[in-house]
């Protein structure tokens, strides 16, 4: 078998795309005593492999596996009550703090102010109402504008050049 034909089934086989027929042809290789030296690492692998494709569960030990698994089956551990007791205690705390859970959240929304969403009918009082909002985001912006402006030096860093 040529490099190249080898590397071509290796690469399959590696990758789980070899035919049974190709995989035969890779273990007849490399139990000969015709494998390439660069492939020497390879040799107790593929007989290792050989070796242990035709070791087979004995059927006894299968049979005593599911016979010891329905006695278990069929008899309940003792200790089942304190379990299933144990569950209901952690299910009644689950509900408990739930049920708080919701009651703080429930109290946190009760102190928050409403929102005033009354229609102002009079020009006066709506100018003034205006010029209360446009102030207050003045005040707002001048304060985000005061934040960028300690910023100023890092244009002289460039970083992006």
């Amino acid at each position: 078998m040529t490099k190249k034909q080898i590397n071509d089934l290796l690469d399959k086989y590696w990758a789980a795309e070899a035919t049974l027929e190709e995989e035969s042809k890779l273990f007849a290789y490399f139990s000969s005593d015709e494998v390439l030296a660069e492939y020497q690492n390879l040799v107790p692998l593929f007989k290792t492999l050989d070796t242990k494709k035709n070791v087979r569960m004995n059927p006894s030990y299968n049979q005593s596996f599911w016979t010891q698994k329905a006695q278990l089956v069929a008899k309940p551990p003792k200790n089942s009550g304190r379990l299933l007791n144990l569950q209901k205690w952690a299910v009644a705390a689950s509900f408990l703090l739930l049920v708080g859970f919701a009651a703080w959240f429930a109290k946190q929304n009760a102190y928050q102010a409403p929102r005033q969403t009354a229609e102002i009918t009079d020009p006066q009082k709506a100018l003034e109402e205006s010029e209360m909002a446009i102030k207050y985001l003045i005040s707002k912006l001048s304060k985000g504008q005061e934040a960028t402006q300690s910023l100023e030096h890092l244009k002289s860093i460039n970083i992006f050049q």
